[in-house]
């Protein structure tokens, strides 16, 4: 039974150092010694099937803030940041169902510590042109979920996939911040969707249809305005000629109007009231594109 087994381990050390200096008398010395790694338990049932076990420590360094203007109204020691770690537990599985369907599937539980948040502020309250984005450490933060991805087969000429996404996310022990902890941490959807089906309509002719959606989710650790849920559909039609393909392609086909930021400050003379100003993503477009390959 052993022999079925795998097992494998890995380890990552690093040393960060940086400087900075400019003519605003913005002066930083930072460095850090991180560590990381991986080790993870894999069951091989055959060739097709197995189920996994992972535990894996990961971080991103840590940094400084720069060109703000913020020099002389925060402490220096404000304008950096520390890295943030990451702890990851994850089972799954991978499976071949009848030589049709390939079907993954896997829960996660992830802890953050120092974990790093963008937030924004407004140098001069009367000034909306001051207004910036910095990166700050909030004290823990904490991701569970699921995934699943499926790749199915109907025959030589259709194929479809299909991604689903289950996420809880939460900003724990933010001292700063006490309003937002127990949150949702930003730009992080409870569900996510991506699914299509690709008709082959004979050898060199293809017509794909795909869905990509989201449902809603914080803009900010900044503020709790939110984006709606979102599904998007896109479809194209592939023709390839030798080393030629040429796409023709739609996106958002039904002209689906959503938000993939917002930004919350005051902008607007004489009193400069907060209001929520959103980035929407693009209308619906279409186009054509010509690829060839050397």
């Amino acid at each position: 039974l052993l022999h079925n087994f795998v097992f494998s381990l890995g380890l990552r050390a690093e040393d960060w150092a940086a400087k900075y200096a400019d003519t605003n008398n913005e002066r930083f010395d930072l460095s850090d010694h991180m560590l990381g790694g991986k080790a993870s338990i894999n069951y091989v049932i055959d060739d097709s099937n197995n189920i996994y076990l992972s535990y894996a420590k990961g971080y991103k360094q840590g940094g400084f803030n720069v060109g703000l203007g913020l020099l002389g109204q925060v402490d220096p020691s404000d304008l950096e940041y520390e890295p943030e770690y990451l702890k990851n537990f994850e089972i799954g599985f991978n499976a071949d169902i009848y030589n049709y369907i390939d079907l993954n599937f896997n829960l996660f539980h992830s802890s953050r510590k120092d974990q790093q948040v963008l937030i924004s502020t407004q140098v001069d309250p009367n000034d909306p042109n001051t207004f910036v984005y910095l990166t700050k450490n909030a004290a823990e933060g904490l991701n569970y979920g699921a995934e699943i991805t499926t790749d199915i087969n109907f025959g030589e000429n259709i194929f479809a996939f299909v991604n689903l996404g289950y996420l809880e996310t939460e900003i724990k022990n933010w001292v700063s911040r006490p309003e937002v902890t127990g949150r949702a941490q930003a730009h992080a959807p409870k569900f996510s969707l991506s699914s299509g089906i690709n008709f082959k309509l004979n050898s060199s002719t293809s017509l794909s249809v795909n869905f990509v959606g989201k449902s809603s989710f914080y803009y900010s650790d900044s503020h709790d305005n939110q984006a709606d849920s979102y599904i998007l559909t896109n479809a194209s039609l592939t023709h390839t000629i030798n080393d030629w393909t040429l796409d023709i392609w739609g996106q958002n086909l039904f002209d689906e109007y959503y938000s993939t930021r917002g930004f919350y400050f005051g902008n607007e003379a004489p009193d400069f009231i907060d209001t929520l100003y959103r980035r929407h993503g693009d209308p619906r477009h279409f186009g054509i594109s010509l690829k060839y390959d050397f």
